[in-house]
């Protein structure tokens, strides 16, 4: 995982890091959520570089589209 390889100490190439981060005690995505922005990124390594996806939402259609629908 990404937090894998930020936290990763020097170790041999191919050797795996134990997590040390427990998913299960994590907070509920709901109590989170008002801390996270609207955008994101990807990052992958390939055989002669690398790949690098990131996108921001619009604000104004991000909190449309969380509004429930209304029936017309």
């Amino acid at each position: 995982s990404a937090l894998n390889m930020l936290f990763q100490s020097e170790m041999s190439e191919g050797q795996v890091r134990k997590p040390k981060l427990d998913g299960s005690k994590l907070p509920d995505y709901a109590v989170v959520r008002k801390y996270l922005g609207l955008g994101g990124a990807e990052m992958h390594s390939e055989a002669d570089g690398w790949m690098i996806l990131g996108f921001t939402l619009n604000p104004g259609a991000a909190q449309q589209a969380a509004r429930p629908a209304q029936p017309r």
